[in-house]
């Protein structure tokens, strides 16, 4: 588990504000996952579409 801090949900606040000028559907569940994966220095592992764009922080799988 890791807690949803500050630094994690302001980080999730910026992103959610840009993505969804241009992602549709995103949600902000996808920006606290996106969030987390930067904030700890990991990537996301997802077959989710609305990560596809996101080479240096995704590894897509499917």
């Amino acid at each position: 588990m890791i807690p949803l801090d500050d630094e994690l949900a302001e980080t999730a606040g910026r992103i959610q504000s840009e993505r969804k000028k241009t992602v549709e559907r995103w949600g902000i569940v996808d920006s606290i996952i996106l969030a987390t994966a930067r904030t700890k220095g990991g990537k996301v592992v997802t077959g989710d579409e609305h990560f596809r764009d996101l080479k240096l922080d995704t590894v897509m799988i499917k």
